[in-house]
């Protein structure tokens, strides 16, 4: 987690972890005790393996075409 600002950014990687963790019975079950287990909810996990899926594909066609994936946001 990244504060910028007076606001924090969390990565979908970190709520992907943090799911992750739960899933395989993380033994916290109090949030001031595992921060990440606050992310958990902050994205459907079936949205970031869409997403996931999408960029996986995304990039193998970048690298046929010898290019390379890049995400700007503005």
């Amino acid at each position: 987690m990244q504060r910028l600002r007076g606001r924090y950014e969390v990565t979908l990687k970190q709520v992907a972890l943090s799911q992750q963790m739960l899933h395989e019975g993380c033994p916290v079950q109090v949030v001031d005790e595992c921060p990440p287990l606050a992310y958990s909810g902050m994205v459907d996990q079936e949205l970031i393996q869409e997403l996931q899926k999408v960029w996986l594909r995304l990039e193998e066609k970048a690298r046929g075409a010898s290019g390379e994936l890049k995400l700007h946001c503005g």
